[in-house]
Formats: C-alpha cells, structure tokens, sequence
C-alpha cells in the first residue's frame, strides 16, 4: 500500500475524529444511496494504484479511476483498525467534483451522523490540494476556522513524502457519478 495512499486514509481518520462530538441525528440524504462495498474493493484499490505508478514508470503516464465502493471500503479497512474509531458505517460519494464523506459518530451514548465535504484541486508542483468545503455533525456545521485548519493538515499529510517519493505529477483529478479518475506523469 502505498504512503498516500495511507496519508489519506489516516487524515480522513484525523478529520473525524476531530469532528466527533455529540449532536443531534440526521439521516443521509435521499438523493445519496450508498454503494455497495467489500473488504476486497480495499486491497484492489491499493493494487491498482501500485500498478498505475508500476504503468507511470514504463510509460511515463497514468490514469487510475477510484469508484465510491472503493473509497468506501478502504476508509471502513482503516476505521476498523482503530480501537475506538471516531467514525462508524462509512460511506464515500463522489459527486459533482466533491469527495462526500457520511458516517455515523457516537459520543456519550448520542449517535449522529457527520457529513464532511472536499473539494479536490492541484497544486502548481502537481499535488492534490483538498479544501473541506462544509462539515456537519447533526444540523450542526463545523465553524469555518476549524474548516479551514482541517484542510491544512489533510493538505500537508497528503502532499509530503508520499506523494512526493512517488516521484509523479498528477495533471487532473474529475470527480463524478460514483468516480473520480486521477491522470498524470513522472516527473
């Protein structure tokens, strides 16, 4: 697996436990249906992503795409390694160029669900740069100073030496209908 890979997972981790505290609960939206999602989407999304850096080094490009499954899986892999995980029955959406992230986090016995979402750019050096964009817990929304510090660490563990030791330059990130597709090159 490799180290974005890992960034990536423990921040979202980071994120919501940041976030969990108590709150009101909220379903998910109806106009969001979960999708489906096994252990193995975990595994097979760290071996696609190891044989796309594997295709950047023989063709000096690549394109990877995620689906929401495969997110979904890899965040509930992580989540289930933790102890106490801030975060319970994780699902990802990606949908009209946001990362969409709702769980359910309980806290003194109250259970609510929590709603984070990113928006997804890049950096002039080619490095995704996330913005989370809006946080709920319950009807509650995280200020926009806590958004704010959030993304800052998420950007600085996503963008130091995992990606960087990849020595690649990701040139676009789309993100839509279930998918997001990550293309680019070796540096």
């Amino acid at each position: 697996m490799s180290r974005m890979t890992r960034h990536f997972v423990w921040f979202t981790v980071l994120v919501l436990g940041v976030l969990a505290c108590g709150g009101i609960g909220r379903s998910i939206p109806a106009t969001q249906t979960p999708t489906p999602a096994s252990p193995e989407s975990a595994d097979t999304l760290a071996e696609e992503w190891q044989q796309a850096l594997q295709v950047s080094k023989e063709s000096g490009e690549f394109t990877l795409t995620v689906t929401e499954g495969q997110l979904t899986a890899f965040v509930a892999t992580k989540l289930a390694e933790q102890p106490k995980p801030a975060l319970s029955d994780p699902q990802v959406f990606l949908r009209d160029g946001q990362v969409q992230i709702i769980g359910k986090v309980t806290d003194s016995g109250i259970t609510a669900t929590a709603k984070l979402v990113l928006e997804v750019s890049l950096s002039a050096e080619g490095l995704p740069q996330f913005e989370l964009v809006s946080a709920e817990i319950g009807p509650f929304p995280i200020p926009e100073e806590m958004l704010k510090n959030i993304s800052r660490s998420l950007n600085d563990a996503i963008t130091g030496e995992g990606l960087q030791t990849a020595n690649i330059q990701i040139e676009s990130i789309e993100i839509s209908d279930g998918f997001m597709t990550i293309t680019g090159k070796r540096k």
